[in-house]
């Protein structure tokens, strides 16, 4: 299983985008955007939630019987675990 065809390789960039809903302060919200790569196939999928990183990563590897079914739970909670990375990032670099 250590092969180069069972080798997927992902490039995930994100950046988040401040969206004034007025010139009222409180009324700032800040909102996730980002992209992710597939390198072997060029494959680029822009995104605003998380979890549609691990569909496109699904789609990506395809419906190989050899790969395991809980690969699935494991990207979505590697997607999570980005997520409360990068949440408690932001708030700690906006104090």
């Amino acid at each position: 299983m250590d092969s180069k065809e069972d080798t997927h390789s992902f490039i995930v960039r994100v950046w988040f985008i401040d969206e004034d809903e007025s010139d009222v302060s409180s009324l700032r919200r800040v909102v996730l955007r980002g992209s992710i790569d597939h390198v072997g196939s060029g494959k680029r999928m822009y995104f605003y939630k998380l979890d549609r990183i691990t569909d496109f990563i699904l789609d990506q590897i395809g419906n190989e019987m050899k790969r395991p079914i809980s690969i699935g739970t494991s990207i979505k909670m590697s997607v999570e675990r980005l997520y409360k990375s990068l949440t408690m990032w932001f708030h700690h670099d906006q104090t």
